[in-house]
């Protein structure tokens, strides 16, 4: 007698082994199975820019990776890209691990950083993103998808759904450009958020499960992990 509903495992062609060099992308899900991984001896390098909860901001992370990886100076974090709220530094394109007492030590964090990212992704032959969220937030000043608000005033942004053809358009350009010779294994993350509302939650994790299942039928280095399924469903 089965207790459980088993989800079904499509083999993938190209499995990840002990040689793999993995990138891991995304929410803290992502963290935590790199973690796994990394206990298990595998070369996986997470984040390094820190959690990234939606697609476009790991989307962002990804191209900023691959600029400075060919040596575009000009994508490195700048003076100019730092703020400063509640006595510390921090750039909306970072996570707050990154802030900062002091602006210059803020900078030096966020540079490695970049520096580590752009490392990873060249080096990398394969890499897992995991949505955490179609929701993102824009700063109401310009417009920007920021990566974390910093527990700035609510008011310094509007929230959005991102749709399933923007994420889906989005990453099928990245996927048959800059990421061509890799390979992509999407993941979405099990984690509710609940300060979203259960029916918003739904959406938001429906949304970006239909955009991953488009990105896959386009992309034919691109697969899906039922990380999702097995942990709500299984």
């Amino acid at each position: 007698m089965q207790f459980r509903t088993r989800i079904e495992i499509k083999p993938f062609e190209q499995k990840i082994d002990h040689r793999s060099r993995i990138l891991s992308l995304g929410s803290c899900f992502a963290t935590s199975v790199a973690e796994r991984l990394r206990r298990a001896k595998f070369d996986v390098t997470t984040s390094p820019t820190g959690i990234l909860f939606n697609p476009e901001s790991i989307a962002a992370a990804i191209e900023r990776f691959d600029a400075i990886s060919r040596s575009d100076r000009g994508s490195l974090p700048s003076a100019e890209d730092l703020c400063y709220g509640n006595g510390r530094y921090f750039s909306f394109d970072f996570h707050s691990d990154f802030s900062h007492s002091d602006a210059n030590q803020a900078l030096t964090q966020m540079r490695e950083a970049v520096e580590a990212g752009a490392k990873a992704v060249t080096e990398a032959d394969t890499i897992i993103i995991t949505f955490g969220t179609a929701f993102v937030y824009r700063l109401r000043q310009n417009g920007e998808v920021v990566a974390n608000c910093h527990k700035q005033p609510q008011a310094n942004f509007v929230k959005e759904m991102l749709s399933v053809e923007e994420i889906a358009v989005r990453y099928k350009a990245l996927i048959n450009g800059i990421l061509a010779d890799k390979q992509i294994i999407f993941t979405l993350s099990p984690v509710r958020h609940l300060g979203d509302g259960l029916e918003q939650n739904s959406l938001s994790k429906s949304t970006a499960r239909v955009a991953i299942d488009s990105i896959v039928r386009s992309c034919h280095n691109a697969h899906y992990f039922p990380s999702y399924e097995i942990l709500v469903d299984e």
